[in-house]
């Protein structure tokens, strides 16, 4: 397979290079005879960053969030909020369209999900301030009414804090909430 590997729209006609490929951080599983990459037990690979890791990879992914989104804030003076920050606590906060560009980028991606040409119509929840397993289980409730949509399917991911010490110990058994 030749990368990086054009990703058509038949809707509109519009044709999307991922060249996210040529600058991976994890070692590739795939190669000119097949591809691994949908196999669901490999070792896992998320273990915390450094610091300095946080930094490139946060400057790595808001030139993509800048070359995509045209923000107010200009790129210099956003990185030095956000190094700022990885100086002060060890990570750093999105914007909610920072956020929401993150989420529709990852599902455009992932080479598993065969939905992911409809990345842009991605709706993200943002419910970060979320402290208590009650407004959990309400945000819950709520996207999966707004992602049901009265019978018209709409792509929707809900977002959680992670920093909330309550609800790190909430686990999710089904990934997609219903089968």
């Amino acid at each position: 397979m030749k990368c990086p590997f054009p990703i058509e729209n038949y809707t509109n006609g519009e044709t999307l290079y991922d060249g996210l490929v040529k600058r991976r951080a994890r070692k590739a599983v795939c190669d000119g005879e097949k591809c691994l990459g949908s196999l669901m037990n490999q070792k896992p690979q998320n273990k915390p960053f450094a610091p300095q890791e946080i930094k490139e990879k946060a400057e790595d992914f808001m030139k993509q969030y800048y070359e995509e989104n045209k923000p107010s804030v200009p790129l210099e003076t956003r990185m030095e909020e956000i190094n700022k920050e990885i100086a002060e606590i060890g990570t750093y906060t999105m914007s909610t369209e920072e956020l929401q560009f993150g989420a529709q980028t990852a599902w455009r991606n992932a080479a598993r999900c065969p939905a992911r040409v409809i990345w842009k119509n991605l709706n993200l929840i943002d419910k970060r301030t979320v402290e208590s397993a009650d407004e959990m289980f309400e945000a819950i409730k709520n996207h999966m009414k707004l992602s049901f949509n009265g019978g018209k399917i709409k792509p929707s991911i809900t977002v959680s804090g992670g920093e909330n010490l309550v609800l790190r110990s909430q686990e999710f058994w089904n990934g997609l909430m219903v089968s």
